[in-house]
């Protein structure tokens, strides 16, 4: 299997873009990718994405398969670190959401509300779940679907990298077939472009680069409130 991607990551309307994004392509089939979204004020919040990339970036090393888990745990350490030594940060904190694909072989871990996404043959899902007050009640059954789109506290975190408690982080893997298309996206994307649009704008796009340009047209259309960031991997 082979990877390509395009990806980009926006201010929008804020003073500091709090989002980050990396992408490690080491060789035809073996890619790593992570987006984080931080969250703390000041500086704080891109310090803390900031960190998460670049942490989860020093530790590949292809061919090895590292423990996805065990990196956000190292992470969340980092940030803690990080706070103690610099009063200014000490709210700081990040959503997380990376994935390592070899072969036909993904795997994942996820904390927060970035999500990742996979589009196959005429559909598309979310595979990441998240971390929300809202999400919950909506699994729950305490929120319909039409209270949880207008739920006045919809972006409030249960769950990120760097809180000082221990955060919920999930992980799971899944085969990957050629044709697949995987989106990673912040909330600044997905709170503009629901699910179905997305596989709509990648059904006209001819590779990920026509899909960036695209998503990020119409992003910058509906006059987003946040920083918003994509990444569009295709797999042939």
């Amino acid at each position: 299997m082979r990877f390509s991607y395009a990806s980009f990551s926006e201010r929008g309307p804020r003073a500091e873009n709090e989002d980050a994004i990396g992408v490690w392509h080491l060789s035809d089939d073996w890619m790593a990718v992570a987006i984080a979204d931080g969250l703390g004020g000041h500086m704080g919040g891109r310090r803390a994405s900031a960190l998460a990339i670049e942490h989860f970036g020093s530790l590949l090393q292809e061919p090895t398969i590292p423990d996805l888990l065990l990196i956000a745990q190292q992470i969340h350490a980092v940030l803690r670190a990080e706070q103690n030594q610099s009063p200014e940060v000490r709210g700081m904190a990040t959503t997380f959401s990376a994935a390592l694909m070899v072969e036909d072989r993904m795997r994942f871990v996820h904390v927060g509300d970035t999500r990742i996404s996979i589009q196959r043959a005429a559909g598309i899902k979310r595979i990441t779940q998240d971390h929300t007050e809202a999400y919950q009640l909506l699994v729950a059954g305490k929120l319909t679907r039409e209270e949880y789109e207008n739920y006045s506290r919809k972006n409030i975190l249960v769950s990120a990298l760097g809180i000082h408690s221990l955060p919920k982080i999930d992980v799971g893997e899944i085969v990957l077939q050629e044709g697949d298309k995987v989106f990673f996206t912040s909330d600044g994307v997905h709170n503009n472009i629901p699910i179905q649009e997305m596989k709509s704008i990648s059904d006209r796009s001819e590779g990920p680069e026509e899909m960036c340009f695209e998503v990020r047209r119409i992003v910058e259309q509906r006059k987003p409130e946040d920083n918003y960031s994509f990444v569009a991997i295709y797999i042939d």
